[in-house]
């Protein structure tokens, strides 16, 4: 499946990122997995997403913008894995 991730990526090309990996605060993931509904963020894929005793099950947090250092709430999406990978991949052809 080819997800279409235009309006969940946003363009850094010209930002420095930061390298330090931060991780989005339980708040965050909370208003994050309520907002979305237990579903991919993707709106070309919508795949129903989940948790098992407290752990992501086919499914990763994902900074919008790509930076990993951006923790701002606004910047927190879940993604199905294979909507993720592709999101990733796509930014790492973009640098």
């Amino acid at each position: 499946m080819d997800c279409n991730l235009d309006k969940h990526t946003k363009s850094t090309a010209s930002e420095p990122k930061s390298k330090e990996r931060k991780y989005f605060s339980s708040e965050t993931i909370s208003v994050t997995w309520s907002k979305q509904g237990g579903r991919c963020n993707n709106d070309a894929c919508q795949k129903r997403i989940g948790t098992v005793n407290g752990k992501n099950i086919g499914f990763d947090y994902d900074h919008i913008d790509g930076d990993p250092s951006n923790n701002h709430p606004s910047n927190c999406q879940a993604l199905c894995l294979d909507c993720h990978r592709q999101k990733t991949n796509r930014e790492k052809r973009q640098k």
